[in-house]
This record gives C-alpha cells, sequence and structure tokens, in this order.
C-alpha cells in the first residue's frame, strides 16, 4: 500500500485477524521466513489489475504502471504487459510466460488500469 503519496511499492503485506495487526511479507526481508521466494517478485508498479480467486487461493495481476529510474534519464514510465500469480498457501509468486505471436502487432502493449 502506498497511501496518497504517489509511491509506487511491491512490499506485500497480510493482515493478521488474530493478532489484529499488519505483518510484512516482503519482497526485502531476509529474515521472514513465511515468504518461501523472494528472489522472484513483481516489480513494483501502480494502475495495475488484480483479482483473486478463493477457492485456489490464487491472486493475480498484471500490467500497470512502473516508474523507475535511470542514470541517463532520471525519471521514466513504463507500461507493463506482464502476469503474475501469487499462491497463498504456498507464499510464492510466479511469472505467467505469455505464448508470443510473431505477428507482433496481435500482442497488445503493456496496459494500466483495467
Amino acid at each position: 500500500l502506498s497511501g496518497s503519496t504517489n509511491e509506487q511499492t511491491n512490499a506485500m503485506w497480510k493482515f493478521d485477524l488474530n493478532k489484529n495487526e499488519w505483518i510484512f511479507m516482503g519482497p526485502n526481508n531476509k529474515t521472514n521466513s513465511e515468504t518461501k521466494n523472494c528472489l522472484l517478485w513483481p516489480t513494483a508498479r501502480s494502475h495495475h489489475s488484480a483479482i483473486t480467486d478463493q477457492n485456489s487461493q490464487l491472486m493475480y495481476i498484471y500490467g500497470g504502471l512502473s516508474i523507475a529510474t535511470r542514470p541517463e534519464q532520471p525519471l521514466f514510465e513504463r507500461f507493463l504487459d506482464d502476469c503474475w500469480v501469487f499462491n497463498a498457501s504456498s507464499l510464492t509468486w510466479s511469472l505467467i510466460n505469455f505464448s508470443r505471436s510473431p505477428d507482433r502487432s496481435v500482442n497488445l502493449p503493456g496496459r494500466l488500469g483495467h
């Protein structure tokens, strides 16, 4: 959650209903034994789409806007076209690889706000 500061983050939190507190899940918390795979984690983003499936305990995120810095260009925006799934049972992220058409005109560019 980034609040109203307009900052992007890829931090993930969970709320413990029994303890009535937020618990940091990662990705940069090396002491967190709950998150099994911190190496594979979505990049920071905003304006992405997300959907959950309670039966399978999966959350999917797609696209969004990534704001990053490069030495030659201090600030740039990039529309993302990646899709990630978070498994709440195993506490792991996986990147979903789409097969791309040889004709790039068939592939949609990155999206945000859908």
